[in-house]
């Protein structure tokens, strides 16, 4: 649009000028038309706006659905009219204008009123109004989710329920566990035969290892994961109470191990592992029996049981020897990588056994 020039007739020129306006009433009417057919098209959404002062100015037929009030009986009112009135008690309706204005957005979450006074979950979310960077009103939006919170309360409780059921699981099979390694080594302590004392012991011991990891469930809750540290620093407690004063009084076990953290069903092979080679260390071994646990980024977990006795014969071979313990090992440790070796370097006794974990999660020290 340029300015009239010389010669050109001005009663032209203004007839362009209001042809020229009423094309760019009629574009800003047909967008009008256009946000409104969209508004009222999305039904299961209450769409509102509301001036400065948080008196509604628009409602949408998602809001009448929502909230029952028609358009016309609710427009003028305040916002916060379908607030519950705690929540209108506690200034929230002001708030989430306050932080709109500040924050550029008030996100929630609660209960809201409708016309008919009964009340339902909504998520919602308001945003100010403006035009030319002026704030001229605001825009809530929000939409019923009772349902959905309802679902989501009722798998909560059902979660809860498990958790108690599963917390139950274990401290029943630990018991039972535990009963039976009690009978064990209540008929060892009876026993007259030696070797069948020993027999008894090491039995009694291996369950004391299983029921173990379901003590460390039933105490940390229904997860289904373990923490070995903590499960290791209990059976190696055990072993130190129960099996040392029984083979070689004022022997020691210390225990040094990576925190990591193991499915549940992957840790009664390591326990077995552990409980097995202490035992045979605190047989033919001497002095103090370290075991360490190791757990790297990549690759196996790596267990080593050492004492300080003065080392197996040459031609020991872990994998056929015909002891029960290490047959059980063996038998444990099958996979690629994973096994049992005698650390030849060392001037004592020392085993290594690689094993692989479902890791629930790890992290070194």
């Amino acid at each position: 649009m340029g300015l009239m020039g010389e010669g050109e007739d001005p009663h032209a020129e203004v007839a362009r000028l209001r042809a020229e306006l009423e094309a760019l009433r009629a574009v800003a009417s047909n967008n009008e038309g256009w946000y409104r057919l969209i508004l009222e098209s999305a039904t299961d959404y209450a769409i509102i706006t509301a001036d400065l002062d948080g008196r509604i100015t628009s409602w949408n037929v998602g809001a009448s659905n929502i909230l029952g009030w028609e358009a016309v009986a609710i427009m003028g009112q305040p916002l916060e009219t379908f607030f519950t009135q705690a929540d209108r008690d506690a200034g929230v309706p002001e708030r989430e204008m306050a932080r709109a204005r500040t924050e550029g957005r008030a996100d929630d979450e609660r209960w809201h009123r409708r016309e008919d006074g009964s009340t339902f979950w909504a998520s919602g979310l308001m945003m100010p109004l403006r035009q030319d960077e002026t704030l001229v009103g605001y825009m809530k939006i929000l939409r019923d989710q009772t349902e959905r919170r309802a679902t989501e309360q009722a798998l909560q409780q059902a979660l809860a329920e498990k958790d108690i059921l599963m917390i139950d699981v274990h401290h029943r099979v630990k018991n039972s566990l535990q009963m039976v390694q009690s009978l064990l080594a209540l008929q060892s302590r009876i026993s007259t035969d030696p070797e069948a004392t020993a027999h008894l012991a090491e039995s009694a011991a291996r369950i004391r290892s299983i029921a173990a990891v379901h003590d460390h469930l039933s105490r940390s809750g229904a997860t289904l994961d373990v923490t070995i540290r903590a499960y290791l620093k209990t059976l190696i407690d055990d072993l130190q109470s129960t099996m040392v004063p029984l083979l070689e009084a004022g022997r020691v076990i210390t225990l040094e191990s990576d925190e990591a953290v193991w499915a549940a069903a992957d840790v009664p092979p390591l326990g077995l592992i552990v409980t097995e080679l202490v035992t045979n260390a605190l047989k033919y071994g001497q002095g103090l029996v370290r075991v360490s646990f190791r757990q790297p980024p990549e690759g196996h977990a790596v267990v080593t049981v050492e004492d300080e006795g003065p080392g197996l014969p040459a031609d020991f071979d872990p994998e056929r020897s015909g002891g029960l313990g290490l047959r059980l090992i063996n038998a444990m440790l099958r996979g690629t990588d994973a096994g049992l070796e005698l650390d030849r370097s060392c001037p004592h006794t020392r085993f290594i056994a690689r094993m692989a974990a479902a890791r629930a999660d790890q992290t070194e020290d």
